[in-house]
């Protein structure tokens, strides 16, 4: 996951970029307190905040893998 507002998230994020930048996918996945309260209700984050920001990621980042 990624965390906007650290700049060591910021900088490994640069690193993997200049070193994978072909084979990166653009959808990062942020931080979200939904993404961990999700599974400890047993839940899915679709089934727990199906509106949330990292939901809505998760559904970014597998289209982007389907049209591979």
């Amino acid at each position: 996951m990624f965390n906007t507002s650290t700049s060591q998230s910021k900088r490994v994020a640069a690193q993997a970029k200049a070193h994978f930048d072909a084979n990166m996918f653009a959808t990062k996945i942020p931080r979200n307190v939904k993404l961990f309260e999700a599974p400890k209700g047993g839940k899915t984050i679709f089934e727990h905040a199906p509106e949330s920001t990292g939901a809505g990621a998760y559904i970014a980042f597998v289209d982007e893998v389907l049209a591979l």
